[in-house]
């Protein structure tokens, strides 16, 4: 019998169906939120994201081409992305983070007829709201899922060495690899947990690139560079 997929059916609700069931007290599709990475709990990088969905079932975020990213002084030192960390992707991300899933689904497009390149399963800690937007950790490990539904597992062995690196620890790495080995076995046996058809969905042409947006001044030991980090 095959696993149980990830609980929680947020990233099964289509795009239409998450325009229509927004809450009052859901966030405001095409707001500008903060995306932070923290690890052993202090932030080390963050960015602006624009809301496409807000459920309770379903955050989903859009990653646009030229998003600056912000670093902050952390125990773990500088962060892999320090030297690039202007984001640049043609189309940017969307990005699928469904509640108390250990992952969240990433779509990226490729050339000018917006073709979907692939699916890209991103394992993480449960995302957490905070009073500017969302929280997580990156857990290293991915799926990369072709449109037609090959696969392959990516980074396993970066699970281990971030352990013996202190960021999380050996236990915890070996159930990073126990769930996406559990991943992967649904996925070989055909089973989606997210709506497909979110590869129709556009960001609104009226959202302006958070690169251009005003920036408010960084905190003490964060820093911003202009090089270029590609998607």
């Amino acid at each position: 019998m095959a696993s149980d997929p990830p609980r929680g059916p947020g990233t099964f609700i289509s795009p239409a169906a998450a325009a229509r069931r927004s809450g009052d007290d859901s966030l405001t599709i095409g707001a500008q939120i903060t995306w932070r990475e923290v690890p052993n709990g202090r932030p080390w990088v963050s960015w602006p994201v624009r809301v496409v969905a807000d459920q309770a079932e379903l955050l989903a975020v859009w990653w646009a081409d030229g998003t600056p990213l912000t670093f902050h002084e952390h125990p773990l030192g500088r962060h892999p992305w320090s030297a690039r960390p202007v984001f640049s992707c043609e189309h940017g991300v969307l990005v699928l983070h469904t509640p108390g899933d250990r992952n969240a689904v990433w779509l990226f497009w490729d050339g000018p007829g917006r073709a979907v390149r692939h699916w890209y399963v991103n394992l993480q800690r449960p995302f957490v709201r905070t009073q500017g937007g969302l929280d997580t950790r990156d857990d290293e490990l991915d799926i990369v899922v072709a449109v037609t539904g090959e696969f392959e597992l990516k980074d396993r062995e970066l699970v281990r060495a971030r352990a013996d690196e202190g960021r999380w620890s050996a236990r915890d790495a070996e159930a990073i690899l126990a769930e996406g080995d559990r991943l992967a076995r649904l996925l070989a046996d055909g089973l989606w947990w997210w709506d497909r058809g979110w590869a129709d969905w556009q960001p609104d042409a009226s959202w302006s690139p958070p690169a251009h947006a005003a920036r408010p001044a960084l905190p003490r030991g964060a820093r911003r560079s202009t090089a270029s980090r590609s998607c």
